[in-house]
């Protein structure tokens, strides 16, 4: 009986929905970090194209968030635009936190429901064991892949902007 219970179980399949919500949340949290390096690279503002992938690659998206932020207010006098980027790096940050939670949690979806099952358990030092236990609607995640979308927007607006008005025609 036990067996036939955790067979039928282990056969459920995923609802593709959710598999794409949570695969989009991935992709567009891939190309926000893409963006984040790449206006990096322009501020960095080198004609070795190898100099701003060696200095990015490595680095946590915490790390891009905070590095694109100093070399811009070295860069940047005018206040208004140092809040506006901070305003909008503060968001990455936000959106770090919620993607590293879908990624990072263990899930349960089947054809026939519209949500997923998010359980995620931790034990730190400070707070000691900690279980999260949640349904999550599929448009839930089509919204943060949606937000991380415009997010990246934003930033390679910014970035093509600082690219346009920084470089000397040629």
């Amino acid at each position: 009986m036990a067996k036939d219970l955790i067979a039928s179980f282990l056969s459920f399949k995923p609802n593709p929905k959710f598999l794409e919500a949570v695969g989009r949340v991935t992709v567009e949290f891939a190309k926000l970090e893409a963006e984040l390096s790449g206006f990096i690279v322009v501020l960095l503002d080198k004609p070795d194209t190898e100099f701003g992938p060696i200095v990015t690659s490595e680095l946590s998206f915490k790390q891009l968030v905070q590095l694109l932020m100093s070399l811009y207010q070295h860069a940047n006098s005018k206040e208004d635009q140092i809040v506006e980027l901070k305003a909008i790096l503060t968001k990455c940050s936000s959106l770090e936190i919620q993607r590293n939670t879908i990624i990072h949690s263990e899930w349960t979806s089947a054809e026939m429901w519209n949500w997923a099952r998010r359980r995620k358990v931790t034990s730190k030092f400070k707070k000691g064991l900690h279980k999260e236990d949640e349904r999550v609607g599929i448009d839930e995640l089509k919204n943060l892949a949606e937000d991380i979308h415009s997010v990246m927007i934003i930033i390679s607006k910014l970035s093509f902007k600082w690219l346009v008005e920084h470089r000397p025609a040629t």
